[in-house]
């Protein structure tokens, strides 16, 4: 609204989306690995991401099962 007179007015409609949803981390366990029968073997999943970094969002912790 101005202060002409008689007095005019627009307005105007804006769509902003803002959930993107969340997306599943990306999982890389750096391998391959070479390991023996009978031996364990430590996977190193440092290289993996979460698609959403500029959402705020990152890997808190790696787990196996």
């Amino acid at each position: 609204m101005d202060d002409n007179s008689p007095v005019k007015t627009t307005t105007a409609t804006v769509v902003v989306n803002v959930n993107r949803g969340n997306r599943l981390p990306i999982a890389e366990a750096n391998g391959p690995y070479d390991i023996e029968e009978n031996h364990g073997v430590t996977l190193d999943a440092t290289g993996s991401s979460d698609p959403d970094t500029v959402c705020g969002d990152s890997i808190a912790r790696w787990s196996g099962t």
